[in-house]
């Protein structure tokens, strides 16, 4: 069933009075936890902390794996999978993690909200070769590019998905040109193959994943709406942890780094080792090696581009400047820029 633009902006509107609500509950029920990750630690011994799992490739594996983390003092303990992806973003703001990942558009959301949160590195990229999301469907469907998704169903993961509503206005899709079906990422390969959509938007490594299967093809990716991207926000932190504690946030962002660029330059044993933290098959490693931006820094334009989506849709509950989204003073390779 198609969504008009009066349910889709009911849809928004309810995203972020959820979220604003979240908040208030979850910072007044955790208000010793918010201060004791607030507390400045001993930067001279190891720093302990604990990372919510995420089910996608990320430089957190890898430092950890390789051991980035211990040559910075610091040791992380993953504490398993949130109920939902907004829990991530709930939880470093109540101070239960000091740090997370999540993707720049999410973040700024929260800022907007009033979330406590800021990003330090940049975990992801996406380029034409290693798409962030592709959309697929089956070799037999007819459709052979995205302007033919036109009469057809889609599978998205959510009503305000952003990738999707830029691809609707970039390609000038009005209410009722495509039949809009709400599908987790999880359960759109079978929704797809036993046909009870036409086509999918799906993010990696599930998207990567669905490829190998012989019957189904690429018609477009997330360049094709976007473009190329070098690095956008993802690595955040509580900023009540940060002000007390810059000298561990600079050490987090340095192994972030090494991660990065390590992975970088060892692009296969990096999806072995995301396959082997995710707990898949290790043959399919070569599915979770994304774009890692080099350094880890955060590219200005990339970040500039969510906020901007994200306004541009009413996704934020007020403006969000790039100063509080983001910086890249912690990193030691910035050059003296934000």
């Amino acid at each position: 069933m198609n969504m008009s633009e009066t349910e889709r902006r009911n849809a928004i509107y309810s995203v972020l009075a959820a979220l604003a609500l979240v908040l208030v509950i979850v910072l007044a029920g955790c208000g010793s936890d918010t201060k004791k990750s607030a507390e400045k630690v001993d930067e001279n011994e190891v720093y302990e902390f604990n990372f919510p799992n995420v089910p996608w490739s990320d430089p957190v594996y890898i430092a950890a794996e390789k051991g980035f983390f211990a040559k910075h003092g610091l040791k992380v303990n993953f504490t398993g999978y949130l109920a939902n992806i907004n829990d991530i973003v709930t939880n470093v703001a109540s101070g239960n993690f000091p740090f997370a990942c999540q993707h720049a558009s999410t973040l700024a959301v929260g800022i907007s909200n009033g979330y406590p949160i800021k990003a330090i590195a940049a975990g992801w990229g996406t380029s034409a070769e290693k798409p962030m999301l592709r959309f697929l469907t089956l070799k037999d469907s007819g459709i052979n590019n995205l302007d033919d998704l036109r009469g057809h169903k889609i599978a998205i993961p959510t009503p305000t998905e952003l990738e999707w509503l830029e691809a609707k206005d970039k390609l000038n899709f009005k209410d009722g040109d495509v039949d809009e079906t709400v599908i987790s990422y999880e359960k759109m390969d079978g929704a797809l193959l036993s046909h009870q959509v036409d086509a999918v938007m799906l993010i990696n490594p599930f998207s990567d994943r669905l490829l190998t299967n012989e019957s189904v093809k690429q018609i477009g990716t997330l360049v094709d709406i976007v473009g190329e991207e070098k690095g956008w926000p993802q690595q955040f932190v509580n900023t009540a942890f940060l002000e007390k504690n810059p000298e561990i946030v600079k050490r987090y962002v340095a192994a972030i780094a090494d991660a990065n660029d390590w992975a970088r330059a060892n692009p296969d044993e990096a999806g072995l080792v995301i396959a082997k933290a995710l707990n898949v098959d290790p043959s399919q490693g070569a599915l979770y090696n994304p774009v890692f931006p080099e350094h880890a820094l955060i590219d200005k334009s990339d970040a500039d581009l969510w906020v901007r989506i994200s306004g541009k849709y009413g996704l934020l509950a007020r403006p969000v400047s790039l100063d509080e989204l983001y910086t890249n003073q912690y990193n030691p390779y910035n050059k003296g820029g934000r």
